[in-house]
């Protein structure tokens, strides 16, 4: 599952 740069920039603990 990749996640969009601006998803992760603005979310970047979703991603932890």
């Amino acid at each position: 599952k990749e996640i969009p740069s601006q998803f992760h920039l603005k979310n970047p603990q979703l991603t932890l």
